[in-house]
């Protein structure tokens, strides 16, 4: 009973790291006033006569996460013996320079990722043809993450209507074409697999008076692999990590080395979890005896938290303490400071306790001793921690009218910073008091270090909203990005300080030429 409870808690946290509610595929293709309906997987095969379409099959809207099938060139599912896609029975006749514009089915918002489009030349008649593993694929068109944030999957397709519009390259030479188009999924890329490819392929005709073809070429599969730049990627932390260093190169070589801190804890605690889960789903798959007994990598995943935790906590006391004026400056803090410590304390009692118990039908033996204070002293400390934040906050307020509201702004983003902790923290505490031998409450301890690390980051790259929301106000206000920490009397000690601003791009660059950029995607 206790393994079976175990294998269906591993299984949720597993679909709760890398879930998929629905998925896409191009729906539609419109070039030069005519309109192509792509191939619906869901309908297409139980009509009859079968629909004829210029796209070859897919067998539904479900991502390719191994790269070295035949599936990620167009679309496949060896696994339920489907291996890689057909050829398409007709292709549409398109101009050299014209634009293609494709349709995609409602996409998820969570799925963000880059859009890339290739081209392969046909040497025979293209409804017959399959290029196999040869090197013949070259990209034309690219989509990541603009400079204001924008994913090309998610923002950039959803405001125009879930169309994505490329230009066939005006130069290039006539002749029949697969146009490989492919969405890459980036939400649970943190490891491999898990980058998710949806590829469609259309048959085009080419035509027009150009001469101009590449000389670099990929194969597919071939082109992306685990070592691929981009394939494994933490779309969450790496994203606000990346974001602040471009654009806070002027912040103290303290808070750098504090990021780049947090950046490796959190990258080497998702190894940790990737490797426990398949440590317990792959390798002991099947295997009762092994699922009884805690795994180091099970544990460390708890001391990874512990230590997340801890930093980011003690980056807040910090802050406060410096912000605090001298009549209450050791008092808060020294609070404070006493919580976090606790915190830290029980944390690594329970993580010993676990290594020393190691059988996890006896960690309800550790319950009153170790997990539940540590829980206790996790909200406390968060608690306080929000608490003095926004009595400094409030504080702080000058009765201009906008002024205060930035304030009140920022103390909603304290209380949301504190309960977003604590609530999980609570929530892991329930589950484990309540059903410690099922195990559900390790799905809740995943993710609360990556909460911890997302919070500290994005309070350091908050700095360009606020900068912003300040900087329409006017008259005798108090500007916030004028705040400095200092031991005056007051709560909050106005100096000048230099504010920084925050930008992001994915490594995929958006190509608005029409010239082929002919390079291959390594």
């Amino acid at each position: 009973m206790f393994s079976s409870r175990l294998t269906l808690a591993l299984t949720f946290v597993l679909s709760s790291v890398t879930s998929v509610r629905c998925h896409g595929y191009v729906q539609q293709i419109t070039n030069a006033g005519n309109t192509y309906t792509g191939y619906l997987p869901y309908t297409d095969p139980y009509m009859s006569p079968t629909p004829e379409r210029i796209v070859r099959k897919i067998p539904g809207n479900g991502p390719v996460t191994d790269l070295s099938l035949i599936d990620v060139q167009c679309n496949g599912y060896s696994a339920g013996g489907v291996v890689g896609s057909a050829p398409a029975p007709i292709y549409a006749t398109v101009a050299a320079g014209s634009q293609l514009a494709l349709n995609w089915t409602t996409w998820p918002d969570s799925h963000v990722g880059p859009m890339i489009t290739y081209m392969a030349l046909s040497p025979s008649d293209i409804t017959s043809w399959l290029p196999g593993t040869s090197a013949v694929w070259f990209k034309v068109n690219e989509m990541g993450k603009d400079s204001s944030g924008k994913w090309a999957s998610t923002d950039i397709l959803t405001a125009n209507d879930s169309i994505y519009t490329f230009t066939i390259p005006k130069n290039l030479k006539p002749g029949q074409y697969i146009v490989r188009h492919e969405i890459i999924a980036l939400h649970a890329a943190y490891t491999y697999p898990g980058a998710q490819v949806y590829p469609s392929c259309i048959q085009i005709q080419v035509t027009g008076s150009g001469s101009a073809f590449p000389t670099s070429f990929v194969s597919f599969p071939g082109a992306y692999t685990a070592d691929t730049p981009g394939i494994v990627y933490d779309v969450y932390t790496n994203t606000s990590t990346y974001f602040y260093y471009v654009n806070y190169p002027e912040d103290g070589i303290d808070i750098k080395a504090l990021v780049s801190l947090i950046w490796l804890l959190d990258s080497i605690h998702m190894a940790v979890v990737a490797y426990c889960i398949y440590y317990y789903l792959v390798t002991n798959y099947n295997n009762p005896l092994a699922l009884g007994i805690g795994h180091w990598s099970l544990f460390m995943s708890v001391g990874f938290n512990v230590i997340i935790a801890f930093v980011v906590q003690c980056f807040f006391t910090r802050k406060i303490h410096l912000l605090c004026g001298p009549r209450f400056k050791w008092f808060i803090t020294g609070i404070i400071s006493l919580s976090v410590l606790a915190h830290l304390v029980f944390g690594i009692e329970t993580v010993v306790y676990l290594f020393i118990k190691k059988e996890l039908s006896k960690l309800p033996e550790i319950t009153l001793i170790a997990a539940t204070p540590f829980a206790i002293t996790a909200v406390l400390s968060d608690i306080f921690i929000a608490g003095a934040l926004c009595w400094l906050l409030h504080g702080s307020k000058t009765n201009f009218k906008r002024t205060d509201t930035i304030i009140s702004k920022l103390i909603i983003y304290a209380i949301n910073r504190c309960l977003l902790t604590s609530v999980v923290a609570i929530g892991e505490v329930i589950a484990f008091s309540a059903s410690p031998d099922t195990l559900w409450y390790l799905a809740i301890d995943f993710v609360i270090g990556k909460l911890y690390a997302n919070s500290l980051l994005a309070t350091l790259n908050s700095r360009q909203s606020v900068k912003a929301a300040v900087s329409d106000i006017s008259g005798n206000s108090v500007h916030l990005s004028d705040l400095e920490f200092g031991s005056g009397s007051s709560r909050l000690h106005p100096e000048s300080r230099r504010s920084n601003f925050v930008d992001f791009r994915y490594e995929a660059r958006t190509q608005s030429s029409s010239e082929p950029d002919f390079k291959p995607s390594r």
